[in-house]
């Protein structure tokens, strides 16, 4: 993906970032079968609409499951640098 250069501390325009968003996905129905149909409402597969929801849902608690030991961790690790006393 190239962006446009703009002397304007490196702003882009509202058509610009239109332009890089419509070539993203045209890239992305060049490479991905079945995907422009699938976001045209053209046709819908029913095993493959199953599966992407399917990886959608685990996608997201993946993505929880990261996000909470993440926040053990720093949680953790505050705890850590603070505590002076004894257990």
């Amino acid at each position: 993906m190239s962006l446009p250069t703009n002397t304007e501390n490196s702003k882009i325009s509202y058509q610009e970032a239109m332009e890089i968003a419509k070539n993203e996905m045209e890239n992305m129905f060049i490479r991905v079968p079945y995907a422009r149909e699938f976001h045209m409402g053209e046709a819908t597969d029913k095993s493959y609409y199953s599966r992407h929801l399917i990886e959608t849902i685990l996608r997201i608690r993946l993505n929880n499951e990261v996000d909470a030991y993440c926040l053990y961790k720093i949680c953790y690790k505050k705890l850590c640098f603070t505590y002076s006393g004894d257990i």
